[in-house]
């Protein structure tokens, strides 16, 4: 061990020698373990020299160097490196002598082009008093690969989650954007097939109310047939009557002339009260018909009425259930389950325009 801890030249503990030779020993190597202290610190000093002339000469640096100080190419570049990184590790600190006599010069060499954080590294581990050699240098040069690959790495991730959040939000106002359509547009299909419900209510209304109107009309064509008959009845029992008169009264030619006339008049009325009774009983039957027809009709509007009223609940309940809640979890749903709800949400988009179209006022 040529120092220790307070950088003061030991001789080693087992080297067996006598006193007045240790004192030799021991003088000399100090004065040995000086120069080559103040000689790396010279060099590094001649290094930074350069480093700085390079600065100010530029293209012109190489050539001069060689030329006029004597430089081979070689060595010329390995210590512009121990300049360069010299400056930059000892950057900003007060003292940088600790610093510069505890690394060797092939360490100045690894550190150049370092980065800041290998050069605060480097700086702690001198003031610490430890030496910075090559083995060292190559170690945290390794650990701090090391650590930017894992920072490179966790970068990697952030940025990969970053954009699957991206791409699941775009997919969540997506589907949001693409349910409130569907809920905008069975909305408008709800409010129309309301206003069609309506709109056969009231058909309904006026229906009922017609057919009322016509079962008083076909009641009193019903009474005209009966009082047609009786009146019938009456001209039959007259006529009856008539003639049995005729047979027991003898009767003059005029009264001759005149019965004829009665019973022809009496068959002509008798004949046109029986027509009439036939158009009554057809009129009777054709609003006894109209009536049954229109009481089909009412029965399947109504029928159909129910059924929009039940797809209606139906469609308020499947929205009920197919709630943003459930769009947001949709990272978490199966394969087959995420393909159900594309293939639900096709059927919607193909069976809307239907509905539109049955619930507009040109189809009413």
């Amino acid at each position: 061990m040529l120092y220790n801890a307070n950088k003061r030249f030991e001789l080693p503990v087992d080297l067996d020698l006598s006193d007045e030779v240790r004192i030799q020993v021991y003088s000399l190597s100090a004065e040995i373990y000086a120069t080559k202290k103040r000689l790396a610190r010279d060099v590094v000093a001649m290094c930074i020299s350069l480093h700085q002339l390079k600065g100010i000469m530029g293209d012109a640096f190489e050539d001069y160097s060689c030329q006029s100080l004597g430089f081979a190419r070689g060595s010329l570049w390995r210590y512009l490196k121990v300049g360069s990184s010299c400056m930059a590790a000892t950057k900003g600190m007060d003292d940088p002598s600790e610093l510069i006599n505890a690394t060797t010069m092939r360490a100045f060499q690894l550190l150049d082009g370092a980065s800041e954080e290998l050069l605060s590294a480097v700086r702690e581990r001198a003031l610490r008093g430890e030496p910075i050699n090559e083995p060292l240098v190559k170690d945290l040069m390794k650990t701090t690969e090391r650590l930017e690959q894992d920072l490179a790495n966790a970068e990697d991730d952030i940025r990969r989650k970053d954009a699957e959040i991206e791409a699941k939000n775009a997919e969540i106002k997506a589907h949001s954007q693409q349910r409130a359509d569907i809920e905008r547009e069975m909305t408008g299909t709800i409010e129309k097939l309301e206003s069609k419900i309506t709109a056969i209510q009231w058909e309904e209304i006026q229906t009922a109310n017609i057919a009322t109107e016509r079962q008083r009309l076909a009641d009193m064509l019903a009474e005209d047939v009966v009082r047609l008959e009786a009146k019938i009845r009456s001209l039959q029992a007259e006529a009856e009557h008539a003639k049995v008169t005729e047979r027991v009264v003898e009767r003059s030619p005029d009264d001759h002339r005149i019965a004829a006339e009665v019973a022809a008049n009496r068959s002509v009325e008798l004949q046109r009260i029986n027509q009439q009774i036939s158009d009554a009983k057809q009129r009777l039957n054709d609003t006894e018909s109209t009536l049954r027809q229109m009481a089909d009709d009412l029965a399947r509007a109504r029928a159909d009425d129910e059924t929009v009223r039940n797809l209606r609940a139906d469609f308020q309940a499947f929205f009920g259930k197919l709630s943003t809640t459930l769009l947001l979890k949709t990272s978490q749903l199966s394969v087959d389950s995420r393909q159900a709800l594309s293939e639900m949400a096709e059927a919607l988009s193909t069976v809307l325009p239907t509905l539109h179209r049955y619930g507009s006022k040109e189809a009413a």
